[in-house]
C-alpha cells in the first residue's frame, strides 16, 4: 500500500500551511477570543477562493471532489496555528451531511455558497445522553404535513452560535432519521 501523497495533495498541504502561517498566526486566535463570532468572514472568504471549502464537494456545486485525506491535510495545516474558521463544522460535518443525505434542493441552496465562502453551516448531531451511539439517539422525527417535525435536544453544535445555516437533513429512503 502506497502512503505517499500525490502531487495535488502535496500542493494542498503546502499551500494550506503557508496560508495558516501568513494569514492566521496563533496571535490572531488570541485577539479573536473576545469576538462573539470567533473568526472573520474575510478569512473564510479567502479559504473559499482557494477552493478549500469545496474540497469534499462535487464539481456540480463548484467543489473539488476530493477525499477525506485531502480535507485532513487542510485540517492539519489549519490546526498548526489554531485557525479559528469553522472548516470542520461547516465543510467536513455539515457540508458532508448535506452532500450525502440532503435533498437536491438543499444541496443546490447551501453547498454552492459554502464553497465560495459566502456562508457557514452547523451540524447538530451530538446528544448529551447519546454517547455517539446511534442506538441511543433520543431525537425523534414525526410526519408533519409534507415534511417532518423534530423533537428532542442536540448538544455541542460546532459553529452553532455563528452559522448562517442550521438546516434539517432527512436521509433519503429512511423516514424518521434526521440530522439538524
Amino acid at each position: 500500500m502506497d502512503f505517499e501523497l500525490t502531487q495535488d495533495q502535496k500542493m494542498i498541504s503546502e499551500s494550506a500551511a503557508a496560508f495558516a502561517r501568513r494569514e492566521s498566526p496563533v496571535t490572531r486566535l488570541r485577539a479573536l477570543r473576545a469576538d462573539p463570532l470567533g473568526y472573520t468572514k474575510a478569512t473564510w472568504k479567502k479559504m473559499g477562493e482557494l477552493g478549500w471549502l469545496g474540497i469534499l464537494l462535487p464539481a456540480a456545486v463548484g467543489g473539488f471532489g476530493g477525499s477525506f485525506v485531502d480535507a485532513g491535510l487542510i485540517l492539519e495545516a489549519l490546526g498548526s496555528t489554531l485557525v479559528p474558521e469553522p472548516f470542520l463544522a461547516s465543510v467536513v460535518l455539515a457540508g458532508s451531511a448535506i452532500r450525502i443525505a440532503g435533498s437536491d434542493a438543499q444541496r443546490e441552496r447551501y453547498l454552492g455558497p459554502l464553497v465560495t465562502g459566502d456562508t457557514t453551516l452547523a451540524f447538530a448531531y451530538a446528544e448529551s445522553t447519546g454517547r455517539y451511539d446511534p442506538a441511543h439517539v433520543t431525537l425523534r422525527a414525526r410526519k408533519d404535513g409534507g415534511g417532518y417535525r423534530l423533537s428532542g435536544k442536540k448538544s455541542f453544535v460546532l459553529n452553532g452560535h455563528a452559522a448562517d445555516v442550521l438546516e434539517k437533513v432527512r436521509r433519503r429512503g429512511t423516514p424518521g432519521s434526521a440530522a439538524a
